[in-house]
């Protein structure tokens, strides 16, 4: 399963911009909310100063960005 770098606005540690559509309540790609999912394999370990995530790998990632 590859990394996916999720989509952010740059600012102020990224406020992640696409909605996922598996969970279809709210939840953008990348939040820590996404991280917590079940689907969630695996993240990029939190920046120790900004607690930035720039990837993760979903299994269900192709359903969540349709």
């Amino acid at each position: 399963m590859e990394k996916y770098y999720f989509k952010t606005t740059g600012w102020d540690n990224g406020t992640c911009t696409e909605k996922c559509k598996v969970k279809d309540n709210g939840v953008m790609i990348g939040s820590v909310k996404c991280q917590q999912c079940e689907f969630c394999v695996e993240h990029q370990k939190p920046c120790e100063f900004t607690s930035d995530v720039d990837w993760i790998k979903c299994s269900k990632l192709d359903e969540a960005r349709r």
